[in-house]
């Protein structure tokens, strides 16, 4: 019997097994997509009045294509009606809420499902010109002028929102 002398035989070693692929997670959804659009209350709604004219039901059926055409699967829209500070302030908050709600019932009957739908009047708190800067333009000589003059408050603002379609 031999006995070796020196360093024992090498005995190859199985390399150890390769750590567990940690799981790539999903990409994070894409942010919601939205689009905001204003419909001026002149040509859409008679002065002083929540009822859609011809004009503005065609406003809104621009705004209804223009929302298919980006691609955007609608999941909420919000409705915000405003008005002039022409009149007490419990007459234009009714007004503005009347007019959102037009516009939302005007929708439902265009297919747009009714739960995704808010509304709101927020009256003439944010004016977007006031008697001042009218004043200031030469445009409040009288109530015709002043009306003129006011036009950019009277709107409906839309904000739809949902996911981009691919």
């Amino acid at each position: 019997l031999q006995i070796p002398f020196g360093p024992a035989p090498q005995v190859a070693q199985a390399a150890p097994p390769p750590a567990p692929r940690a799981a790539i997670p999903p990409p994070p959804p894409p942010p919601p997509a939205a689009r905001a659009f204003e419909l001026k209350a002149d040509g859409t709604f008679a002065f002083a009045k929540s009822d859609l004219t011809p004009t503005g039901r065609t406003r809104i059926d621009n705004t209804l294509a223009e929302l298919k055409a980006s691609g955007i699967r609608l999941r909420a829209i919000s409705i915000v009606g405003h008005t002039d500070p022409i009149g007490s302030a419990e007459f234009n908050q009714r007004l503005s809420v009347a007019r959102a709600n037009s516009v939302r019932d005007y929708l439902v009957a265009q297919g747009v499902p009714a739960n995704i739908i808010t509304t709101e009047g927020r009256g003439f708190s944010e004016l977007k010109i006031t008697e001042a800067d009218c004043r200031a333009q030469g445009k409040a000589r009288n109530r015709t002028a002043l009306i003129a003059c006011f036009e950019p408050n009277r709107r409906v603002d839309i904000r739809a929102s949902g996911e981009q379609g691919g």
